[in-house]
C-alpha cells in the first residue's frame, strides 16, 4: 500500500472515530440530562398536585376531578393517588402514544421516567400518597432531534476537514512526485532543483536535494573541465592549438569512409624549411608568433576545416597540412 493511501486511511479512520465517538457522548449526555429532568418534573408536579389535594376535602369525586384537570393535559402517562393503605382512590394512564421516532433509537437510547411521589395529608396525618410518571415521548422526540443535529453539524464539520486533509496530502504528495523526479533526473545525469514545500519535514529534505544537486553540478563541471583539457592536450597543438598528427588523421580517415563523406574537398600541405635556421635568426619568441600568424591564416583559410602540424627538429623543417572538405 503507498504512503498516500496510509494517509488517507489513517484521516479517514481517525476522522470517524472522532466522528461516532463525539455524536455519542453528545447523544448519552443528553439522554442523561433529559432522564434527570422527567425525574424532578414528576417530583415538582407530585408536589403540587398532594398541595392542592391537602388544601381540598377528602372527598373522592374532588380528588379525581383535581387528577383528570391534571392528566388531560397529555403530558403524563400515569397518575394516580392513594390513600394511607396503599389503596388507589383515583388513577390515570395512557398507553405510549405514536411518535416518529425510530424503534431503534428508543431501544439504544432509553429514558427512564422515574416517578415522582409525594404525600397528601389531613391535618396532622397522612391522608395518603400521590404517584406522578411523566410521558417520555417528548423526551424521545427532543433526543432525537437533538441526534440529527449533531449529525448534520458533524457531518459537515467531518467534510471540511476532509476537504482540508485532501489539500494537505495533495501538497505532501507533489513534493513527494518533485523529490522522485528530482532523483530520477539525477540517474540520469539531469540535474534540476525543486521549490521548498511549506511543511516542515519536506523543505529539509527538500533543501537537502538541492544541496545534493548543486553539489554534483559543481562535481560535474569540474570533471568536465578536467576531461575537456585533457582532450585538448592530447589532440591538439599546445602552441598552435592545430590538431595533431593522430586526431587530424583519424578526422581524415572518417571523411573518407564514414557515411557522411565530403563530396570533394582539398588538401593542402605546408611546409617551413630549415625551422632551426629560422629559430636561431629571429629567437623562439618570434618563431613561436610565426607559427601562430601561419595557424591562423590556414584556420580563417574558406572551407578549412582540420589543420595538422608537425615540427621536425631533426630535419630542420616543418611541415602544416591543411584539410578543406
Amino acid at each position: 500500500m503507498s504512503l498516500m493511501r496510509q494517509l488517507w486511511l489513517a484521516v479517514i479512520i481517525s476522522a470517524t472515530v472522532a466522528f461516532v465517538g463525539s455524536l455519542l457522548i453528545s447523544v448519552w449526555s443528553a439522554q442523561s440530562y433529559l432522564s434527570q429532568q422527567l425525574e424532578r418534573k414528576n417530583i415538582d408536579i407530585a408536589n403540587s398536585l398532594a398541595l392542592s389535594l391537602t388544601q381540598l376535602d377528602k372527598e373522592i369525586a374532588m380528588i379525581d376531578l383535581q387528577v383528570a384537570a391534571l392528566f388531560d393535559t397529555r403530558h403524563y402517562q400515569s397518575i394516580s393517588v392513594s390513600d394511607s393503605l396503599g389503596r388507589v382512590i383515583s388513577q390515570r394512564t395512557q398507553d405510549m402514544q405514536d411518535s416518529d421516532v425510530p424503534l431503534w433509537f428508543v431501544q439504544l437510547f432509553e429514558i427512564d421516567s422515574k416517578p415522582g411521589v409525594a404525600e397528601i395529608s389531613a391535618s396532622s396525618e397522612k391522608y395518603g400518597s400521590v404517584q406522578v410518571i411523566s410521558q417520555n415521548q417528548f423526551a424521545y422526540q427532543t433526543l432525537w432531534k437533538q441526534a440529527e443535529n449533531l449529525l448534520f453539524w458533524f457531518s459537515l464539520g467531518g467534510f471540511v476537514v476532509g476537504f482540508l486533509a485532501m489539500l494537505v496530502l495533495r501538497s505532501i504528495g507533489r513534493s513527494l512526485d518533485m523529490v522522485v523526479e528530482q532523483a530520477g533526473a539525477i540517474g540520469e545525469r539531469r540535474l534540476m532543483t525543486i521549490a521548498e514545500p511549506r511543511i516542515t519535514e519536506l523543505k529539509f529534505l527538500a533543501r537537502a536535494m538541492n544541496g545534493m544537486v548543486e553539489r554534483i553540478w559543481i562535481l560535474f563541471n569540474e570533471e568536465a573541465a578536467r576531461i575537456e583539457e585533457l582532450r585538448r592536450r592530447v589532440n591538439y597543438d599546445a602552441l598552435t592549438g592545430l590538431p595533431n598528427r593522430d586526431y587530424f588523421m583519424a578526422h581524415f580517415k572518417a571523411q573518407l569512409t564514414g557515411t557522411e563523406t565530403a563530396h570533394c574537398g582539398v588538401i593542402a600541405l605546408v611546409r617551413l624549411s630549415d625551422l632551426n635556421h629560422i629559430n636561431e635568426s629571429l629567437g623562439r619568441f618570434e618563431t613561436d608568433n610565426l607559427l601562430l600568424d601561419i595557424a591562423h591564416i590556414a584556420l580563417n583559410f574558406p572551407g578549412c576545416m582540420r589543420m595538422r602540424y608537425r615540427t621536425d627538429q631533426g630535419g630542420g623543417d616543418s611541415n602544416h597540412a591543411s584539410g578543406r572538405m
